[in-house]
């Protein structure tokens, strides 16, 4: 894969790097997004199943990143 704007260019680039860090939260953040949305965390389990479902489906993904 080859990504850039024409004057930089990355080939292969991995959207993955730094994935954890940057999908890290903090004790209580989850209970405190969940409030402000007015979900719960059966609605976002089932959120996180379609995100994984849809993911798959895209060949021009990375498989097994998500």
């Amino acid at each position: 894969m080859t990504i850039g704007d024409g004057t930089c260019v990355y080939n292969n680039f991995d959207y993955s790097i730094n994935a954890q860090k940057t999908l890290n939260i903090k004790d209580g953040d989850l209970e405190v997004l969940l409030k402000l949305y007015s979900i719960n965390k059966k609605t976002l389990n089932e959120m996180i199943a379609s995100i994984r479902e849809w993911y798959e489906k895209q060949p021009h993904l990375p498989q097994g990143q998500l």
